[in-house]
């Protein structure tokens, strides 16, 4: 019952029917951002030391993954919109620069269109969008960004492997701000539904004055069951080194991620309910 209405009050608007979202809720999906499943992910970080503060900060991410399909003779037989909304607690030092007030930061939205190049190797291209909901300044630009988004993942080449890279060059509509990231993916199964990998963080690599920020990170995680509702679990410990930022961020700290992995919703083009519709054409 709680997966029915979870499911209903958040996806419904968009549910049609769906080949491609049949395909398993399992790691081996779970860990593959190109892959054809739809999932809602809740993400805390708890930071205890940050750069030029002294406090802890928190940060608490809630990150829907809603893959549609397109027909499947397709050039991009399906596509995956990833929206993520940041609610960021204030710090215990009122006098430091990171995360000083809480509320909502920048929304983040993506939409990319797969091309499966062969079985296990997509790439994928489609735009990123910063959306102004920022509650203050600290918190985010407050300003409307737009900008192409491109990924490549692997899961064919080495046995058990996934590996790949996600790019974001979002600039704004108002002023020269603009950020270059890179999100890695380098994540190894092992067994029982296990998986370990680097972490789930965006490296910047340039904004309009120049910053960078490359957070180090590993993760360790399982997929399970919670009744017949398939779960996402894992944690993972992150350090920046001072040679790796030039701004005010998180030295160190540590993340918990759990996903609920919808592995029967059905979103998009339905074959089935074409056919029916046009009279058996295709």
């Amino acid at each position: 019952m709680f997966r029915r209405l979870l499911f209903m009050a958040l996806l419904a608007p968009l549910m049609v029917g769906s080949a491609y979202a049949q395909e398993g809720g399992g790691a081996a999906a779970a860990v593959n951002p190109s892959a054809p499943l739809s999932q809602l992910q809740f993400q805390n970080t708890f930071i205890p030391e940050s750069y030029g503060g002294s406090g802890y900060a928190n940060q608490f991410i809630v990150q829907p993954v809603i893959a549609v399909n397109r027909k499947p003779d397709s050039y991009f037989p399906y596509h995956i919109i990833r929206p993520t909304l940041p609610i960021l607690a204030p710090t215990s030092d009122p006098d430091g620069p990171v995360f000083d007030v809480g509320g909502l930061g920048d929304t983040t939205y993506f939409d990319l269109y797969i091309h499966p190049i062969k079985k296990g190797v997509n790439y994928a291209i489609g735009p990123v969008a910063v959306l102004p909901t920022s509650t203050s300044l600290q918190l985010g630009a407050g300003e409307w960004q737009l900008g192409p988004a491109f990924a490549y993942i692997d899961a064919a080449l080495f046995e058990d492997l996934t590996f790949g890279a996600l790019v974001e060059a979002p600039f704004s509509l108002e002023s020269d701000i603009y950020s270059v990231t890179v999100q890695p993916i380098f994540t190894k199964l092992l067994g029982n539904e296990w998986f370990a990998g680097v972490g789930d963080l965006a490296w910047k690599f340039d904004d309009q004055d120049g910053n960078y920020n490359i957070p180090l990170s590993l993760q360790l995680g399982k997929v399970i069951k919670a009744g017949e509702l398939p779960l996402k679990i894992f944690l993972q410990p992150q350090y920046t080194p001072a040679g790796l930022t030039s701004q005010a961020t998180a030295n160190y700290g540590v993340k918990l991620s759990v996903s609920f992995l919808l592995p029967g919703a059905t979103f998009g083009y339905d074959e089935e309910k074409h056919c029916a519709r046009c009279g058996g054409r295709r």
